[in-house]
């Protein structure tokens, strides 16, 4: 195997992307080095290009989520060995970012490719599923505190509580309907196009709620829906001011909002309700996802995929390789992709200076 490979870089602060040379990296300890089959794309990536956010260092390689097959395993790793097939959520550090034809990855938040699946259809779904899962079943503060759906018994805890999914056809907002099921939570009560109802209960939305229904009229509708349960938890994968703001207002006294980007309610709002509002970054740089994601990918992933109890939305693979990245998050920027991942494959790339 070659000691490079090519990699797509953001060499400065908002800078253009460019696809180089670059080392291929060695596993350390406890992780495993992955050639990379497909990788996701994600809003946070062209977030993170256009307003400077989430990272401090440059040239830097971005990518949340990827597939590929084990090439080399770093010491004391037990499970992996060369040439499984596997996918994981990447993390922000040019060693393990997703953006590149081999990338490192930490065992214990590795899962293994069920049979008869996909890199495509797996590479779509870490980013999604470990915002959700770390929002929806982290501990306060950082988290709205519902218990992980991993056993028989777990599921029954949160049974019949009422939840409240803003955004439900992003990506995220598809993740946590299907987490909502597993955890037996009723009803689920979604935002979305009204276009989206139908692929949305699919999933196991039990009401959805048209996204531009003014203020009044939305609060009207939950209180409708919920025939006077109280409602405790609420998760907004938008992102927007007015998204908050909804759900918020929504929520019953000592309700729990988790968030998908730095809130915008007032503090002083906050402050004088007895409701939380929890930013839920799921970054596997925070040290407190490790157990929760560890528990995700190391034992209970793989079998939710196969039995079709998570599901990614449809895919649509980019060509040229990294140099089909620019004009992916693009499209996302400009909201030109709606219930579709974009894929692309780290190994078509040509080699060239720039993108």
């Amino acid at each position: 195997m070659s000691r490079t490979q090519q990699a797509l870089f953001l060499p400065s602060h908002k800078g253009e992307y460019v696809v180089r040379e670059t080392a291929i990296p060695k596993p350390d300890a406890g992780e495993i080095l992955i050639k990379v089959k497909a990788t996701g794309l994600n809003p946070v990536d062209w977030k993170i290009q256009r307003f400077d956010s989430f990272i401090d260092y440059y040239p830097a390689i971005l990518g949340c989520e990827y597939a590929g097959d084990v090439v080399e395993v770093g010491e004391g790793v037990e499970g992996f060995k060369e040439a499984d097939k596997v996918f994981c959520q990447a993390d922000w550090s040019n060693r393990k970012a997703a953006f590149q034809q081999y990338a490192i990855a930490l065992a214990v938040t590795t899962t293994k490719i069920p049979e008869g699946f996909s890199y495509d259809y797996v590479a779509s779904i870490p980013e999604g599923l470990s915002t959700a899962y770390s929002a929806l079943y982290n501990s306060s503060p950082h988290g709205i505190g519902l218990t992980p759906p991993t056993s028989h018994e777990s599921r029954q805890v949160d049974a019949g509580q009422p939840i409240l999914i803003m955004g439900g056809a992003t990506t995220v907002g598809q993740m946590a309907i299907q987490l909502a099921k597993l955890s037996n939570l009723s009803p689920i009560i979604v935002t979305a196009s009204l276009s989206n109802s139908e692929a949305l209960k699919e999933l196991g939305a039990t009401h959805v709620i048209d996204r531009k229904l003014a203020h009044d009229e939305f609060i009207s509708q939950v209180s409708a829906t919920l025939s006077g349960e109280r409602l405790k938890f609420a998760f907004d994968a938008v992102g927007d001011p007015e998204t908050q703001q909804s759900a918020f207002a929504a929520l019953a006294s000592g309700g729990r909002l988790g968030v998908v980007l730095p809130s915008t309610i007032p503090t002083s709002e906050i402050e004088s309700s007895d409701k939380s509002v929890i930013f839920a970054v799921a970054a596997l740089s925070m040290p407190y996802n490790i157990p929760l994601l560890e528990d995700l990918y190391g034992h209970h992933l793989e079998k939710w995929v196969a039995e079709g109890a998570i599901k990614p939305n449809r895919v649509e693979v980019i060509p040229e390789g990294l140099h089909g990245i620019p004009a992916g998050l693009k499209r996302l920027e400009t909201g030109d992709v709606s219930r579709l991942r974009l894929v692309i494959h780290p190994h078509e790339t040509t080699i060239s200076s720039t993108v």
